[in-house]
């Protein structure tokens, strides 16, 4: 039997279902204190907009680093 996770999408050929721990957030532990947990999804009209706020306001930062260069 096929089934559809519906927190995922994914199709599962099991009669697998998430509950209880399996819905935990558990990467959340991990984040750093002044990350939130949740996101606006309201912030910004578009992946551009996203972008060219975090290109400018991260303009002094290096972009990428590979082998300290």
């Amino acid at each position: 039997m096929l089934t559809t996770c519906l927190l995922t999408g994914v199709v599962m050929t099991t009669n697998t279902h998430f509950r209880g721990d399996a819905l935990k957030k558990v990467w959340l532990n991990r984040y750093p204190a002044d990350v939130p947990a949740e996101i606006n999804p309201d912030r910004y009209q578009s992946l551009v907009e996203l972008f060219e706020h975090a290109a400018t306001r991260y303009a002094d930062q290096p972009a990428f680093v590979n082998m300290g260069r």
